[in-house]
Order: C-alpha cells, then sequence, then structure tokens
C-alpha cells in the first residue's frame, strides 16, 4: 500500500488519499521500470518519496500520463483522485507530496 500524502514542511499530513486496494503499489513496479519517467520511478512500494515544488509538475504530468493509458476505470478513478491532490500542491510554498509505502 502506498498512500499519497500533501504535507507541509514539518511532513505534517494536510490532505491524503489512502491506497486501500493497492493501485499505486501496483503501479510502481510499472513506473520504475519507465526509463523516460523523471519522478514516478522513484515510487518506492517499501520507502518514501517526497516531491517539492519544482518537482510537482512533472510528478503531475507523469501522473496525467499514466492515467491516460489505463483502461480500468477503478485505476483510473484512483489516479484521479492522486492527480487532484498533486493539483492542490501545486505552485505552493513549504507543500510537497509524499508516497509513504509500507
Amino acid at each position: 500500500m502506498i498512500d499519497v500524502n500533501l504535507i507541509d514542511e514539518q511532513g505534517e499530513a494536510l490532505e491524503q488519499v489512502i491506497d486501500s486496494k493497492s493501485i499505486v503499489e501496483l503501479l510502481a513496479s510499472d513506473w520504475a521500470e519507465r526509463l523516460d519517467s523523471v519522478c514516478l520511478r522513484f515510487v518506492d512500494p517499501y520507502g518514501d518519496a517526497v516531491f517539492n515544488r519544482a518537482q510537482i509538475p512533472i510528478l503531475l504530468a507523469e501522473l496525467k500520463e499514466s492515467e491516460s493509458e489505463q483502461s480500468d476505470q477503478k485505476i483510473k478513478a484512483h489516479l484521479r483522485d492522486v492527480i487532484d491532490l498533486v493539483e492542490r500542491a501545486q505552485g505552493q510554498v513549504h507543500v510537497y507530496i509524499e508516497f509513504s509505502g509500507d
């Protein structure tokens, strides 16, 4: 399970998308193999990956591309929730996106 959190500079979660069906964990193995990925290939099922204000636009573009490649509606819906969270972080100072693995 890899939850996605919108965190402040102290690491406190302000908002989150819970990965109760392990959708992000499933996708992480595909993302890890993508050499064209700048951000998503570093999402780790067993650790944390934190993205800052400069990385968030790239992360967002990669998530949108991943969403467009999916045919399963449950996966698309979960990615849409993650994308919405990342969009709320875009352009904000001292706010980060954290992918928190088990």
